[in-house]
């Protein structure tokens, strides 16, 4: 009978922490669903976790693939905010390691001031700090730090990795949601642009047309002006013509006139010796 009751009671209680670690988990997923950015989500993740499993305190890291970093997101329960590390390099301390090694690790016992630098929660205490990653489609999102004043209890850390899968894909969503956001409001950006454009087209094209217009009728004045001079300068020509024949005509009277004069000076002299001739003859005696 006390072998059935401990054996009863080691399964009740292994019940008791499966029932823990699931209600951990969906209270967390509870937290993580809507529209949320990256940035509330992280906030909802490290408050969760670190309610659930009483922790101290906790950092939130996502992993920037173009930068090859970790970025700092939010913190929970942190006393001097402005200490923490914005920016954590691959490699770089306990959380940098943690992502190369893309493996959960344990901080554990009291922490000297060199050790304190390698992660974003170890104070000169004794505590523990366990730090892990979470990943989607087998690619590094992001690592998280949880602080403990006590040892980590298993169920603790089974709770933890076992939401890990699920962080991951939060966390892809909210990111894939802001690029469709970004795309979107980068499309209606575009679109306004284009319609501006459209515009400024449509605009520029009734000036041109309106310009065209002006000539098309400043050429068809021309045309008509130019008609007018071509009869001008017919009528002239037609003009000259007959200014050309009077001033031949009036030069050939003028000829004959002086032909004329000349014809008579001719006669007037004959007749002035013939009298002159005749008179002197009078004067003579027979």
């Amino acid at each position: 009978i006390s072998s059935t009751n401990v054996q009863l009671e080691r399964v009740l209680n292994e019940n008791e922490i499966k029932n823990w670690v699931l209600t951990g988990i969906r209270l967390l997923n509870e937290k993580m669903q809507g529209a949320l950015t990256a940035t509330e989500l992280a906030k909802n993740v490290i408050t969760e976790i670190c309610n659930y499993t009483e922790a101290l305190t906790g950092t939130f890291y996502l992993f920037n693939e173009n930068d090859e970093q970790l970025e700092y997101y939010s913190s929970y329960a942190f006393s001097d905010v402005s200490s923490i590390k914005k920016v954590i390099k691959l490699s770089e301390g306990w959380l940098g390691q943690v992502a190369i090694d893309q493996k959960s690790s344990l901080v554990k016992g009291k922490i000297n001031n060199k050790l304190q630098l390698e992660t974003s929660l170890l104070q000169e205490e004794l505590m523990e700090a366990f730090i892990f990653p979470f990943f989607f489609d087998k690619k590094l999102k992001g690592v998280i730090e949880i602080a403990f004043n006590n040892d980590l209890k298993p169920e603790t850390e089974d709770y933890i990795l076992s939401v890990a899968g699920g962080i991951g894909i939060a966390v892809n969503t909210a990111q894939s949601r802001t690029i469709m956001h970004d795309l979107f409001e980068e499309t209606q950006q575009q679109a306004e642009e284009l319609s501006a454009q459209q515009e400024e087209m449509r605009v520029t094209n009734e000036e041109l047309m309106s310009k065209t217009e002006k000539l098309q009728a400043s050429e068809e004045e021309l045309i008509s002006q130019q008609e007018e001079l071509r009869a001008t300068n017919a009528e002239l020509e037609e003009k000259a013509s007959l200014l050309e024949e009077k001033n031949q005509a009036i030069e050939e009277a003028r000829q004959a006139l002086n032909l004329k004069m000349e014809q008579l000076e001719t006669t007037g002299k004959y007749k002035s010796e013939f009298l002159a001739n005749m008179s002197h003859e009078l004067r003579t005696p027979l």
